[in-house]
C-alpha cells in the first residue's frame, strides 16, 4: 500500500503557519527599548530599590499626555520646546500618561525620544479609567481619560515625589529646572499661577447647589490654573487627596456643581482653594493672543480654548504665533 501524502487542507494549514512565523521573523516596527519596556514594568510592580528614589531625586520630573489626533503635533511641539530651552535636558526625566488602546503607537514615539535625546522616559498606562469614569461627566472632551488621567498622578507614578505636570496646547519658553527650583512646596502639595484675567472661584461652580452653599470655601478666592501645575505628590499620598477630590465628584454626579468645560481646573480649586503656592506669572502668562512685548517676557505660552491652536489654520492665531509654534514643532523630527 502506498502512503497519501497530506491533504489539501492541511498543507494549506501549513504553510499558513509557516508564513506567519516567518511574519513574526521581520517585524514591521523597531522594538520597543528595553529602558521603556522596563519603565512599563516597574509601573506595574516596581521593586523596592532605596538607591532608585535617590536617582529620581536628581531629575525634573515632567508628565504630559501621549495625545493622538490634532495634539499630538501639540505634544511634539511641547516636548522640543521644552528640550530646545532647558540648559540642561539630560536632567528632564519624562512621563507619559498613555491609554491602553495607544500603547505601541506610544512606544515606539519615546522610544524614538530617547535615542534622540537621552533624556530618561517613562510610560504608565491608564488603566483605571473604566473604574473611575462615572465620577466624571461624559460627552465632554474634558471628561476624559487622558484629562482626568493627571488628577491619578500618585498612583500612575508612586515612586516621583515631585511633578511638572503640562497640557499638550503649550510651549515652553523658559527653562523647566528654574520653574522646579522656584516651585517650593514644601508646605504645600500644588503650586500653579493665577493668570491675568483669572476670574473667582464663584465664576465656576453654582451657587445654589447646598455643597457650595454650606461649605468653607472662599468663593472670592481667585482660581488657578490647571494647564500647568507642580504638584507634591508625597503630600497628596499623606493627605489623601484624591479621596478629597472624589468627594467633589460624587457630589456633583448627584447635583452638579460645575460646567464640565473646566472640570480639571474647578476640581483643583475646590479641594485646594486659597492652599497653594502661586508661581510666577510669567510661567503661565501667554497665549495664542500674546503681543511680541508679552512673548519676549512669558516662559510658557498656553494655547487655551478651541480657537486658539496655532497648528489649526483656521484659528485666530497671528502669523507671529503660528510661526513661533512651528519653530519647536520643527526642532525634532520624530520617526513615530
Amino acid at each position: 500500500m502506498v502512503a497519501s501524502g497530506p491533504g489539501p487542507l492541511n498543507l494549506l494549514l501549513g504553510l499558513l503557519s509557516l508564513f506567519f512565523i516567518l511574519w513574526g521573523m521581520f517585524p514591521t516596527h523597531p522594538p520597543i527599548h528595553p529602558n521603556i519596556a522596563r519603565g512599563l514594568a516597574e509601573n506595574i510592580g516596581r521593586p523596592s530599590d532605596s538607591n532608585l528614589d535617590a536617582k529620581l531625586n536628581k531629575y525634573v520630573h515632567v508628565t504630559m499626555p501621549y495625545d493622538l489626533g490634532e495634539y499630538n503635533v501639540g505634544m511634539k511641539a511641547l516636548i522640543n520646546s521644552i528640550l530646545k530651552n532647558t540648559l540642561d535636558p539630560h536632567k528632564l526625566f519624562f512621563h507619559f500618561l498613555v491609554e491602553p488602546s495607544s500603547a505601541q503607537k506610544a512606544f515606539f514615539f519615546m522610544s524614538d525620544l530617547e535615542h534622540l535625546q537621552g533624556a530618561p522616559v517613562e510610560a504608565s498606562v491608564w488603566t483605571g479609567w473604566e473604574q473611575k469614569k462615572h465620577l466624571y461627566p461624559g460627552g465632554s472632551r474634558f471628561g476624559n481619560s487622558l484629562n482626568v488621567g493627571r488628577i491619578y498622578l500618585v498612583d500612575l507614578f508612586p515612586r516621583v515625589r515631585k511633578i511638572i505636570s503640562l497640557d499638550t496646547d503649550q510651549v515652553v519658553l523658559g527653562d523647566l529646572a528654574d520653574l522646579w527650583r522656584g516651585a517650593d512646596l514644601a508646605q504645600y502639595a500644588i503650586g500653579s499661577t493665577r493668570g491675568e484675567k483669572a476670574k473667582k472661584l464663584r465664576y465656576y461652580v453654582r451657587l445654589e447647589n447646598p455643597a457650595i452653599a454650606n461649605s468653607t470655601l472662599d468663593l472670592d478666592e481667585t482660581v488657578f490654573g490647571g494647564g500647568l501645575f507642580v504638584a507634591n505628590l508625597t503630600s497628596w499620598r499623606e493627605r489623601n487627596l484624591i479621596g478629597k477630590i472624589e468627594e467633589w465628584c460624587a457630589i456633583h454626579a448627584r447635583d452638579p456643581v460645575m460646567a464640565d468645560r473646566t472640570l480639571k481646573k474647578t476640581l483643583l480649586n475646590l479641594v485646594f482653594n486659597k492652599n497653594f503656592f502661586q508661581l510666577e506669572d510669567h510661567w503661565n502668562s501667554g497665549n495664542c493672543m500674546s503681543e511680541a512685548a508679552t512673548l519676549q517676557k512669558t516662559k510658557i505660552l498656553h494655547f487655551a480654548g478651541f480657537d486658539g491652536k496655532p497648528w489649526d489654520l483656521l484659528s485666530n492665531c497671528p502669523a507671529q504665533t503660528r510661526e513661533l509654534w512651528e519653530e519647536y514643532f520643527g526642532y525634532i523630527e520624530y520617526t513615530y
